[in-house]
């Protein structure tokens, strides 16, 4: 009877052992898990605040104006010391919003020309700027633009804006 008694003492035992092993198993594999994605999201956060500040709409001077003899939306953008794999460029006024993304490599967006009339065009290298002109197709003109830094596959929060786009008659 006394070696019945001491048989089950060394099942809980193991029972207990057992369990604990299972525990701290199950903790480390999440762990592992939870940690890969904080750290994916950490690194994206950091890279998309490090663009917020160094992609910008250049305002004064007439740099970024509505046409309105030639209904184009004439803006500058430069990029500062940040690597981008592009930029959303967003153009709206009341009624309507017309978005593209620029990127590192030449393109031929619709309406969208280089200041110097060049049909193809990317984004400006870095701690650049480069003159568009986008052609506005619409009965009411632009009130606004914004520009949003991409970073590998993440679009991230808008980084500039014009909430008033000024006609360009005001700068000549």
């Amino acid at each position: 009877m006394a070696f019945l008694k001491n048989k089950k003492g060394i099942s809980g035992v193991v029972v207990v052992l057992l369990l604990v092993l299972l525990t701290i198993s199950l903790v480390s594999i999440l762990w592992i898990f939870l940690e890969d994605f904080a750290r994916g999201q950490l690194d994206r956060a950091s890279s998309c605040f490090e663009a917020k500040d160094k992609v910008k709409l250049e305002e004064f001077g007439g740099l970024t104006c509505f046409d309105s003899s030639s209904e184009e939306l004439r803006f500058f953008l430069s990029v500062g010391d940040v690597q981008l794999d592009g930029v959303r460029v967003a153009i709206s006024n009341r009624y309507m919003s017309r978005s593209f993304v620029l990127t590192n490599t030449y393109q031929d967006i619709e309406n969208l020309k280089d200041y110097s009339e060049e049909d193809l065009v990317k984004l400006p290298e870095k701690n650049s700027g480069l003159s568009y002109s986008y052609s506005w197709e619409e009965p009411e003109p632009p009130r606004t633009i914004q520009v949003a830094a991409i970073i590998g596959r993440e679009s991230c929060d808008v980084s500039d804006s014009i909430a008033r786009i000024e006609n360009c008659v005001v700068f000549t």
